[in-house]
């Protein structure tokens, strides 16, 4: 989790993110790590763009390593792994034998996690088992049906080959049955075709072959976790004992223009302390009444018993306020006995009264808390952290440049000598010097603001209030109240006396949407400020309230809000209330900073004929009922950028992630655009937020044709420029010498640094830009790749306007990390989902069971539409920043 910058702190993450780390390696004294030695390669095959030309050229290293590769043919095969016939009929708790009351779908989606489990298991003992077979044979395996090798296995003539395996699965023999089937010769000859302008492309398999390849030898020597490696002997102990912190990386194979490379980003992560053997003591060291915060930590951790004939292995669904002297089952001669009596009965075991852990699945089994072990090595997911633990997280992963990219050179150096035999096999050698390359600073646009004020205040509401949450704050509520006017109008904004300034107590969740919706009628306020505690309110967490007090004000009564802490009216931190009224100023219609209007008319095209749009989706988490998403589009509306209007959706997630009815929601930000200027642009300019390489075609082939229909509804013609921002990639660079020049010397870029040469894909249209500078971390640039350009703008152009565009964010006075539209529409998306989750009672009577959700998810989609739909009162304001 490598950051330049601190995760959102305050209300969006319900006080949980974690501010920006202030110290650690980023520090002076980092400078004495020398960045490790470069290496340059000339461009073999360039992108379908011409390069830049404007700019200031500076001398830049990437975490890219590159791939020498050989003319070698890999042989696929293809391995399909079934339970024997006896392993079928056991029953086990990892295994995956169900009631016959489970539908044919479900059985079959548990087999395939349990052999996807123990496939590795399988195939390693296959290997010995077989090792005629595969006498003199090197392979890799990609942990489940495929695997490749550079000669070709005796199967006796036969296009495939069966076997059996017995393999020990909780101490118990289980027999496989495995089925190796041939599938294709691959020539790996595609790379250097490409790369001598003899092939147009070098074909995805041949990629991925390359991928599972270096994947197979990292994990001979790293710990593997959500596709990510760690050295377990960098483990290092925290500021708490309930977990340890350990170092390793993520990698990828990537196209480049210098060939293929791999590309190298460090990450931390958590694991559970090495002190911890068993379950019961995270839970006294929690507290065993604190059931909460215990099950945000142990949910779905692995854990064992061994009080019967064998070990068995166990998911931990959470752990339940019952004890085994207070839950009664069936005994084998029927008699209801309590947990307790039939562990004294069977085991002569004498259990603690603690409270029960529950298992996962179908079959869930109730089990005594002291009876748990813990498996060793288990990684902690961000979701089952506290703040805190968060906190140090981010400054154990926050590494100046230098250091980050000498954490890199030890792993390049370590990936490139493991089982040599194996590259060399497969024609593969890693150079361990990271690629130098060049790039340019842009010209910074001006920018237009009052440092003591705001480029255009907003409209100060007639009518407010200040209500507080927290019942130790409510006497404090003056001193804050004259603080807060006395700071606005510091910044331009002259309030006069709110009505009411109260304390409002919350005895329950479903109060807050009354509550809300009673002041705003009875005081006919405009504008509402909202003290909300770190702690619960009514047993509801801060981020559920935040969540219902934003329903009630966005979308039932159309008021704007804005939410803080409610520890600051009794203390609030120096330079708070600074960047407190740039959000509100922006709600009030105002403008904080904004690119002077000469900058924007050096761009080729009509900045008063033209719309940009920031598209975005905000997925579901894997534990949420009902897999919706949330689709949002901002468009601008005024020819600085600078006035916004937002359009919402939410549809079924599905595996493509295409927005289904962007048709509409186009439509709508068009016929806003008429309504507030009398016209209709003559260039509409969108960024996709949210798309993989992969989906590329997708959005040319499913999205576009949305836009030109909107397009087409009102009978005009307009051209169309279509750009992709990534920002979720692992691509950083650095300067190879510090600068100086500043306050304090770094490696990271200046803002406005653009590379589109030597590392981007040659077959895309792209480039990366740091629009940002970070004095924390390394800096990580965006992705923008141009799907289609109406507008036919060269590199140079294209590139300023990207620049710009990430200008006139009202968050702050300064350039962000994305064109600021696509961050609206994040933030858009984002808040609408909040409202979804503040409503979800109106779904609740259409869901059933699990299997009952598909049948009615078009009826719960229509009416979560109507939950979402902006407030009129709102929908020209930006309410959702």
């Amino acid at each position: 989790m490598q950051n330049n910058r601190g995760a959102r702190g305050g209300f969006r993450g319900g006080f949980n993110g974690a501010r920006g780390a202030r110290n650690g390696s980023s520090s002076f004294s980092a400078l004495q790590v020398k960045m490790p030695e470069t290496a340059k390669f000339k461009s073999l095959q360039c992108q379908p763009h011409n390069q830049g030309k404007e700019g200031r050229a500076i001398e830049l290293v990437s975490n890219f390593y590159k791939i020498d590769s050989s003319s070698v043919v890999t042989l696929h095969y293809d391995i399909q792994i079934t339970p024997g016939k006896e392993s079928s009929d056991r029953t086990s708790s990892d295994h995956p034998s169900n009631p016959s009351s489970l539908s044919d779908e479900v059985r079959n989606a548990n087999l395939e996690r349990f052999i996807k489990k123990f496939a590795p298991k399988i195939f390693e003992l296959l290997t010995v088992t077989k090792s005629d077979l595969f006498k003199d044979v090197t392979y890799c395996y990609d942990g489940y049906r495929n695997f490749f090798t550079t000669k070709l296995l005796n199967f006796n003539g036969k296009q495939s080959y069966n076997a059996k395996v017995q393999v020990q699965i909780d101490n118990r023999p289980k027999d496989f049955d495995v089925k190796l089937t041939f599938v294709d010769r691959i020539n790996m000859q595609e790379v250097t075709d490409f790369y001598n302008g003899k092939a147009t492309e070098i074909s995805e398999r041949v990629i991925s072959i390359y991928e599972i390849l270096l994947r197979s030898i990292m994990s001979k020597d790293y710990a593997v976790f959500q596709r990510k490696f760690y050295d377990m002997s960098t483990l290092q102990n925290g500021k708490t004992d309930l977990v340890q912190f350990v170092n390793g990386f993520t990698s990828g194979v990537q196209m480049a223009e210098v060939g293929l490379c791999l590309n190298l980003h460090l990450k931390t992560s958590c694991v559970l302390h090495e002190n911890f053997r068993k379950l019961a003591d995270i839970a006294q060291r929690i507290g065993m009444n604190n059931l909460d915060e215990i099950n945000r930590l142990v949910r779905h951790l692995k854990i064992f018993t061994n009080h019967g004939k064998r070990q068995l292995t166990y998911s931990i669904d959470c752990l339940i306020p019952k004890t085994p002297n207070s839950v009664f089952i069936k005994s084998k001669d029927g008699q209801s006995i309590s947990i307790a009596e039939y562990f004294m009965k069977e085991y002569k075991l004498r259990v603690q009264n603690w409270p029960l852990v529950k298992s996962t699945g179908k079959q869930a089994r109730l089990l005594p808390l002291d009876l748990c072990f813990l498996v060793e090595n288990q990684f902690l997911s961000l979701t089952k952290i506290n703040p805190q633990i968060q906190r140090e997280l981010l400054e154990k992963s926050t590494n100046a440049p230098n250091v980050y990219f000498d954490k890199l050179d030890g792993y390049v150096k370590k990936i490139s000598s493991i089982d040599i035999n194996l590259q060399k096999e497969f024609g593969v050698s890693i150079d361990t010097k990271p690629i130098a390359l060049q790039g340019r600073v842009l010209q910074e646009p001006r920018v237009m603001n009052d440092r003591a004020g705001f480029f255009r205040t907003g409209d100060a509401p007639k009518s407010w209030a200040i209500v507080c949450l927290d019942h130790n704050q409510k006497d404090n509520l003056i001193n804050f109240k004259k603080q807060l006017i006395s700071s606005a109008r510091a910044c331009g904004i002259v309030l006069p006396e709110p009505n009411p300034c109260t304390y409002v107590g919350v005895k329950s969740i479903e109060e807050i949407g009354y509550i809300f919706q009673n002041i705003t009628n009875k005081m006919k306020i405009s504008f509402i400020f909202v003290g909300i505690p770190s702690s619960k309110i009514a047993g509801v967490s801060s981020a559920a309230v935040y969540g219902q007090i934003k329903f009630a004000c966005d979308q039932k009564a159309g008021v704007m809000s804005q939410c803080f802490k409610s520890e600051y009216i009794s203390s609030t931190p120096r330079g708070y209330f600074e960047n407190f009224f740039l959000k509100v100023n922006g709600k009030l219609g105002g403008q904080n900073a904004i690119v002077e209007a000469k900058f924007l008319q050096c761009l080729p095209f009509k900045t008063d004929r033209t719309m940009f749009i920031g598209v975005d989706v905000n997925h579901p988490a894997q534990t949420e009922k009902l897999s919706l998403s949330v689709s949002a589009a901002v468009g601008s509306m005024d020819p600085l950028f600078s006035r916004y209007v937002s359009s919402i959706r939410v549809q079924k997630k599905d595996k493509d992630e295409m927005v289904k009815q962007l048709n509409e929601m186009v439509g709508e930000l068009l016929d806003e655009y008429l309504k507030i200027n009398k016209f209709l642009p003559e260039n509409l300019i969108m960024f996709r937020d949210g798309v993989s390489d992969g989906a590329f075609s997708k959005v040319l082939n499913t999205e576009v044709p949305l836009i030109q229909e909107a397009i087409n509804k009102f009978g005009k013609k307009l051209r169309i420029t279509v750009i992709v921002v990534q920002k979720n990639h692992n691509t950083r660079f650095a300067l190879t010498q510090a600068n100086e020049s500043g306050r304090r010397p770094t490696y990271n870029v200046p803002k406005g640094t653009v590379v589109d040469s030597t590392i981007v894909n040659p077959t895309y249209k792209m480039f990366y830009l740091n629009s940002h500078f970070s004095a924390l971390g390394t800096s990580k640039p965006s992705k923008y790749v141009i799907l289609r350009d109406d507008l036919n703008l060269t590199a140079d152009q294209i590139q300023k306007m990207c620049f710009m565009a990430c200008y006139n964010s009202i968050r702050t006075r300064n350039v962000i990390a994305i064109p600021t539209m696509v961050r609206y529409a994040d933030l858009c998306a984002y808040r609408s989902k909040l409202h979804v989750e503040a409503q979800r009672m109106l779904v609740e009577d259409f869901i059933g069971q699990d299997d009952d959700i598909a049948m009615i998810e078009e009826k719960i989609i229509e009416k979560i539409n109507s939950v979402v739909q902006i407030n009129q009162k709102v929908s020209n304001r930006l309410y959702y920043c």
